[in-house]
C-alpha cells in the first residue's frame, strides 16, 4: 500500500472519530452527556440504567478502540504493536470501568470533575493520542 493511500485511509478513520462524536447521542444511551453540558454543579446525576448504560459505553469503546488499531496499523503495520496496542486498550477498559462505575455509584457533588475524566478516557480516543507518539518515538530511536 502506498504512502497517500495510507494517509487516505487515516484520513477517513479520523473522520469515523468525527461521526461517532457526531452522532454519539443519537447512537449511545448516555443520560451523562447533557448533565455534563449543563448542570453538573447544581443537580445530583441523573437516574442511570446501568445495564444498558455500560453496554453502550462497552460498544463505543469497542468502536473507538477498532478505529484506533486501524489508524496505528497504518501508521506503523507491525504485529507487535497491534499486539501491544490491544493490551493496552484491555487493560485501560478494565482500569477506567471499574473505578468510573464506583464513582458513579457513590457520586458526590465533589467528585464531578474526576467522574467527567474517567468518562472522557473511557468515551474518547485518549490511547491513540498516547500511542501513536510513542510509537514514533521508538521508531526514531530504533533507527
Amino acid at each position: 500500500m502506498s504512502r497517500f493511500q495510507r494517509l487516505l485511509l487515516v484520513v477517513i478513520l479520523v473522520g469515523i472519530f468525527g461521526l461517532i462524536r457526531g452522532f454519539a447521542e443519537s447512537i449511545f444511551y448516555d443520560p451523562l452527556t447533557p448533565f455534563f453540558k449543563h448542570d453538573y454543579l447544581e443537580n445530583s446525576l441523573p437516574a442511570i440504567n446501568f445495564s444498558p448504560f455500560f453496554m453502550n459505553l462497552f460498544f463505543r469503546y469497542f468502536v473507538n478502540s477498532m478505529v484506533s488499531l486501524a489508524i496505528i496499523y497504518l501508521a506503523f503495520p507491525k504485529r507487535d504493536l497491534i499486539k501491544f496496542s490491544v493490551w493496552i486498550f484491555i487493560i485501560g477498559f478494565v482500569v477506567f470501568v471499574i473505578p468510573y462505575y464506583f464513582m458513579l455509584t457513590n457520586y458526590t457533588k465533589e467528585n464531578y470533575l474526576m467522574l467527567f475524566y474517567v468518562r472522557r478516557f473511557l468515551i474518547q480516543p485518549v490511547f491513540l493520542l498516547l500511542l501513536l507518539p510513542a510509537f514514533y518515538y521508538q521508531k526514531l530511536t530504533d533507527n
